[in-house]
C-alpha cells in the first residue's frame, strides 16, 4: 500500500477505534445516554471513509495500473468517482 493511502486508512482506524472504546465505556460506566448515537455515527463514517479508500487503492494497484491503458485514464477516473459518490 502506498504511503499516503496507509497514513489515510490508519487515520480513519485510529477514529473508529477512539470512538469505539467511547461507546464501550458509556455501556459499562455510565448510564445509556445519547452521546452514543453520536460516537456510533462517527464509527460509521469513518468505516465508510476507510472502504472507500481501500477500494480506491485496490483499483488502483490491481486494475488502473495493471489493465488500463493511458487512452482510458479519464473513463477510468469516471467510474471511480461514481463509486465514491454512491459508497457514502
Amino acid at each position: 500500500m502506498h504511503e499516503p493511502y496507509k497514513m489515510i486508512v490508519l487515520k480513519d482506524l485510529k477514529i473508529a477505534k477512539n470512538e469505539i472504546e467511547k461507546i464501550i465505556n458509556i455501556i459499562q460506566e455510565r448510564p445509556f445516554c445519547e452521546d452514543i448515537f453520536s460516537h456510533i455515527e462517527t464509527v460509521r463514517k469513518s468505516i465508510i471513509r476507510l472502504n472507500i479508500n481501500l477500494l480506491d487503492q485496490y483499483i488502483e494497484n490491481h486494475i488502473r495500473d495493471g489493465y488500463i491503458k493511458d487512452s482510458n485514464k479519464e473513463r477510468f477516473e469516471e467510474i471511480t468517482a461514481i463509486i465514491k459518490k454512491y459508497s457514502q
